[in-house]
Protein backbone atom coordinates (compact mmCIF):
# COMPACT_ATOMS: atom_id res chain seq x y z
CA UNK A 1 0.00 0.00 0.00
CA UNK A 2 1.29 3.36 -0.82
CA UNK A 3 0.52 7.02 0.76
CA UNK A 4 -1.58 9.62 -0.66
CA UNK A 5 0.53 12.46 -1.15
CA UNK A 6 -2.04 15.27 -3.24
CA UNK A 7 -5.28 14.34 -3.63
CA UNK A 8 -6.99 15.38 -7.20
CA UNK A 9 -8.07 18.38 -5.67
CA UNK A 10 -4.58 19.63 -4.69
CA UNK A 11 -2.95 18.55 -8.20
CA UNK A 12 -5.98 20.52 -9.79
CA UNK A 13 -5.79 23.47 -7.76
CA UNK A 14 -1.77 23.28 -8.55
CA UNK A 15 -2.24 23.76 -12.00
CA UNK A 16 -4.87 26.29 -11.94
CA UNK A 17 -2.74 28.36 -9.89
CA UNK A 18 0.50 28.03 -12.45
CA UNK A 19 -1.56 27.89 -15.45
CA UNK A 20 0.81 25.18 -17.09
CA UNK A 21 2.86 23.01 -15.16
CA UNK A 22 5.70 19.86 -15.72
CA UNK A 23 5.79 17.02 -14.13
CA UNK A 24 8.46 18.25 -12.39
CA UNK A 25 6.16 20.67 -10.74
CA UNK A 26 4.87 18.05 -8.71
CA UNK A 27 7.54 16.46 -7.92
CA UNK A 28 8.91 19.28 -5.68
CA UNK A 29 5.64 20.38 -4.37
CA UNK A 30 3.93 16.82 -3.35
CA UNK A 31 7.56 14.71 -3.14
CA UNK A 32 6.46 12.50 -6.01
CA UNK A 33 9.21 10.52 -8.04
CA UNK A 34 9.50 11.67 -11.33
CA UNK A 35 7.78 8.38 -12.71
CA UNK A 36 4.75 8.79 -9.87
CA UNK A 37 4.23 12.29 -11.05
CA UNK A 38 3.75 11.28 -14.73
CA UNK A 39 1.15 8.34 -13.58
CA UNK A 40 -0.41 11.23 -12.24
CA UNK A 41 -1.03 13.17 -14.97
CA UNK A 42 -1.77 10.30 -17.38
CA UNK A 43 -4.76 9.37 -15.17
CA UNK A 44 -6.01 12.91 -14.84
CA UNK A 45 -5.68 13.20 -18.46
CA UNK A 46 -7.82 9.82 -18.94
CA UNK A 47 -10.36 11.29 -16.95
CA UNK A 48 -10.24 14.90 -19.35
CA UNK A 49 -9.42 17.49 -16.93
CA UNK A 50 -6.05 18.09 -18.08
CA UNK A 51 -4.33 18.03 -21.61
CA UNK A 52 -0.88 17.45 -22.85
CA UNK A 53 1.05 20.75 -24.86
CA UNK A 54 3.42 18.80 -26.75
CA UNK A 55 6.45 19.85 -28.95
CA UNK A 56 6.90 19.44 -32.63
CA UNK A 57 8.91 16.09 -31.78
CA UNK A 58 5.93 14.62 -30.15
CA UNK A 59 6.94 14.92 -26.80
CA UNK A 60 4.66 16.39 -23.47
CA UNK A 61 6.32 19.78 -22.92
CA UNK A 62 3.57 21.18 -20.54
CA UNK A 63 0.10 19.96 -18.71
CA UNK A 64 -2.90 22.71 -18.01
CA UNK A 65 -5.99 22.33 -17.24
CA UNK A 66 -9.20 21.82 -19.54
CA UNK A 67 -12.95 23.02 -18.91
CA UNK A 68 -13.65 19.78 -17.35
CA UNK A 69 -10.87 20.30 -15.23
CA UNK A 70 -11.44 23.58 -13.88
CA UNK A 71 -15.16 22.93 -13.51
CA UNK A 72 -14.68 19.37 -11.65
CA UNK A 73 -11.71 21.85 -9.55
CA UNK A 74 -14.90 24.15 -8.59
CA UNK A 75 -17.63 21.67 -8.19
CA UNK A 76 -15.01 19.39 -5.73
CA UNK A 77 -13.86 22.90 -3.72
CA UNK A 78 -17.93 23.91 -3.44
CA UNK A 79 -18.48 20.42 -2.03
CA UNK A 80 -15.61 20.01 0.65
CA UNK A 81 -14.38 23.35 2.24
CA UNK A 82 -15.93 25.88 -0.44
CA UNK A 83 -19.04 25.45 1.31
CA UNK A 84 -18.25 27.19 4.83
CA UNK A 85 -17.50 30.60 2.64
CA UNK A 86 -19.59 30.45 0.21
CA UNK A 87 -19.00 29.73 -3.77
CA UNK A 88 -15.60 29.92 -4.82
CA UNK A 89 -14.27 31.47 -7.70
CA UNK A 90 -10.75 31.84 -7.76
CA UNK A 91 -10.40 29.08 -10.01
CA UNK A 92 -13.02 30.03 -12.90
Amino acid sequence: MYKIRATKVDVLKLISKRKVIVSYDLMHAFGYSHTEALHKLERLRKRYLIQAERSPDGKVKSWSLTDIGRKTLVYLIDKTDGLEGGVTHDYR
